[in-house]
């Protein structure tokens, strides 16, 4: 057997190792896919990232499309592929956005904040760091998810101050304590027909509990919660007056 005959065996069989990991790669995401679905860690903290390209060369549609959860990770599998790692609230937002995730705010702060709170509900996939970045869990094998201190604070500075029960009037129904419940918006949601406005939830809320108050926000809470669990779609953007409409997937 000559040289030449040996350097092209060689590669053949690398060729043949090349497809194997990427198979193996293949399915080993689909079990760490598996696993976050069901809201646990990733089983496999090592995969090798194969044609996840560079920073660099983020396509301005590279994101398009995608639900905020999976261009995050996206995106900081890119970075890790680049060699870099962790990244800021301000790094991923503008990713993200230059690689074509549309954000259902015009207003950066409350796009960064949506983004923010789409990394803490999923602390079985993201890792937050003691510096304040984030990086994939997958890549601290001896980390635990964390809890957001800093988000968790951010959020209790914005709870607006309580009334007193004395300043609340007689005759409206939070005097008594009766809210609506999560449940009880999630479910009026899912019973909507066809496309559908916050205002409209409210209007049947009030319509079918009219001794119950709603807290505020609580719609919008419920909604995002479903959008983010894949249960809703945006159709049309707020504008101006007239807010945002959503439809069941």
């Amino acid at each position: 057997m000559n040289d030449n005959t040996v350097l092209n065996a060689i590669e053949v069989f690398k060729n043949r190792v090349k497809d194997k990991e990427s198979e193996l790669n293949r399915l080993k995401k689909a079990v760490n896919d598996m696993a976050l679905d069901a809201n646990l860690p990733p089983v496999y903290s090592s995969i090798a990232s194969e044609n996840v390209g560079s920073v660099a060369s983020i396509k301005s549609d590279q994101f398009y499309g995608q639900g905020l959860s999976t261009a995050i990770r996206m995106y900081l599998e890119i970075r890790k592929a680049s060699g870099l790692s962790a990244a800021s609230v301000n790094d991923i937002y503008e990713a993200v956005k230059g690689g074509g995730y549309k954000f259902e705010t015009k207003d950066v702060e409350n796009a960064k904040a949506s983004l923010r709170n789409t990394i803490r509900k999923n602390s079985a996939q993201f890792h937050r760091l003691p510096n304040g970045e984030y990086g994939l869990l997958s890549w601290y094998p001896n980390a635990k998810p964390s809890k957001d201190d800093s988000d968790d604070e951010s959020e209790k500075n914005k709870k607006p101050k309580e009334q007193k029960k004395s300043e609340i009037p007689a005759n409206n129904p939070a005097a008594n304590g009766s809210f609506f419940t999560n449940d009880q918006i999630r479910e009026t949601i899912s019973a909507a027909p066809g496309n559908f406005q916050a205002s409209d939830i409210e209007k049947t809320l009030k319509t079918n509990f009219p001794s119950k108050a709603l807290r505020a926000n609580a719609i919008y809470k419920v909604i995002f919660s479903m959008k983010s669990d894949g249960l809703l779609k945006l159709v049309a953007e707020r504008q101006g007056t007239k807010g945002a409409t959503y439809a069941k997937t």
